[in-house]
């Protein structure tokens, strides 16, 4: 009788240790998923902010060149300069988006994403790399485009480039800078010579057809900005379930 309480005793301290083990090994996951989804709740929050803007602007973009593409400019109406510029200034300006070293690629290449206990979160965070790789294509194709079609094409005309390109934060120098280029270059006039180049520019027809085919790209940023404003949108909202935070 003796040996069989002792027996019964050696079994239910191990299962006890069993269970203990297995309840401290569920409460650090846990907490470790509180600390992963915190920092991705973070790391999302902020590209909803950059996306949202990015939209805005997006839209801005493709309103500049319809005025460009619409022949506005070229039905003898009054221009207002600053429209004018920040028109061609939207032809020569291509953004890329890098978010560098992330929380969520840190989370994917250690190997933790299983951690994330909700099926749907895992599956957005895995395809985020994929949906951003489409965005990226897309801008690296614009700015080569830009680079080396639109711009060296505006210059060839003779357009002043820095007229519109000093509509930018970039063209103001940053005081710490030297002295000799503190200074940022003369922004040329817009006399009636200039309107008039502008003029012949946009109602020449390869104009307008380079034109056409910036406003399809820059078509195709827009619709990529929107999704991932919806993915990254939906993630913030799968992480702020109020089971998980």
């Amino acid at each position: 009788m003796r040996i069989g309480a002792e027996g019964a005793a050696i079994v239910i301290s191990i299962l006890l240790a069993f269970s203990i083990d297995a309840w401290w090994d569920t409460h650090r996951d846990r907490n470790e998923e509180q600390e992963i989804l915190l920092s991705l709740e973070a790391e999302f929050s902020a590209y909803v902010e950059y996306f949202e803007s990015r939209v805005l602007f997006s839209d801005l973009r493709l309103r500049r060149l319809r005025y460009l593409l619409d022949g506005s400019i070229d039905n003898g109406a009054p221009i207002p300069p600053d429209t004018l510029d920040l028109a061609f200034l939207s032809i020569m300006l291509a953004e890329t988006f890098d978010p560098g070293r992330s929380a969520r690629d840190a989370l994917i290449s250690s190997g933790r994403l299983e951690l994330v206990s909700d099926r749907e979160l895992r599956e957005r965070l895995a395809a985020w790399e994929h949906e951003v790789d489409e965005l990226r294509d897309n801008q690296l194709a614009v700015r080569t485009y830009v680079l080396e079609i639109l711009v060296p094409f505006l210059a060839g005309r003779g357009l002043p480039l820095s007229r519109p390109l000093s509509m930018t934060t970039f063209w103001d120098v940053h005081p710490d800078a030297p002295l000799e280029v503190r200074t940022a270059p003369r922004r040329p006039e817009m006399t009636p010579e200039l309107i008039a180049l502008y003029r012949r520019t946009v109602a020449d027809s390869v104009f307008q057809g380079l034109l056409a085919y910036r406003y399809f790209w820059d078509a195709g940023s827009s619709k990529d900005y929107r999704a991932l404003l919806q993915s990254a949108s939906a993630i913030v909202d799968l992480i702020r379930q109020p089971e998980k935070l």
